[in-house]
């Protein structure tokens, strides 16, 4: 009768022996384990890269009474080592218990609004995709979008937030 390998007893040096085997494995895998955590800290913890504050909120109700076109001004500072690049930029606006958000219009329409609705005018340039912020620099910058609600409501909003997505780098939202 012959033993399976599976229950063949074993003196206790070969179970030293298998055991002194396994040791530099499971070192191994601490100290990916341990690297894999300072990393995930590292990331979740980042400093800031960017900082902001919104300058100026100018409106103007549309002629259909419904709607507004709201210009932000806002400067954004970069923080970090490396340029900032805007990849872009959405406000989120609450008003009458409803959330609404929209995209920045593109800049190439920024003229157009100014100059139909002069209110909204700004000396500041276009915050718009692409536009670069180099290291320590601060911006000025103008976005423009519009929000389907009346220009009473627009007046006793609860919040409007300007949420500016860089490539590379965190988020800044920037509240009023």
């Amino acid at each position: 009768m012959s033993t399976s390998p599976l229950f063949r007893d074993s003196s206790p040096d070969e179970n030293k022996r298998d055991l002194s085997a396994l040791l530099p494995v499971l070192i191994v895998l601490f100290v990916v384990g341990l690297a894999l955590m300072a990393y995930i800290n590292f990331r979740s913890g980042a400093k800031a890269t960017s900082s902001g504050v919104i300058t100026r909120v100018a409106v103007a109700e549309l002629s259909s009474k419904t709607s507004v076109l709201v210009s932000v001004e806002l400067k954004v500072k970069d923080l970090d080592q490396q340029p900032l690049v805007v990849y872009s930029v959405q406000v989120r606006l609450k008003a009458g218990g409803q959330q609404y958000m929209d995209s920045a219009s593109a800049a190439m329409h920024l003229p157009s609004y100014f100059k139909a609705y002069p209110e909204l005018k700004s000396d500041a340039a276009p915050l718009m995709v692409d536009s670069k912020i180099a290291p320590g620099e601060e911006r000025l910058g103008i976005v423009a979008i519009d929000f389907p609600v009346t220009k009473d409501a627009f007046d006793k909003r609860e919040s409007l937030e300007v949420v500016v997505n860089f490539r590379e780098h965190r988020t800044l939202v920037l509240k009023q």
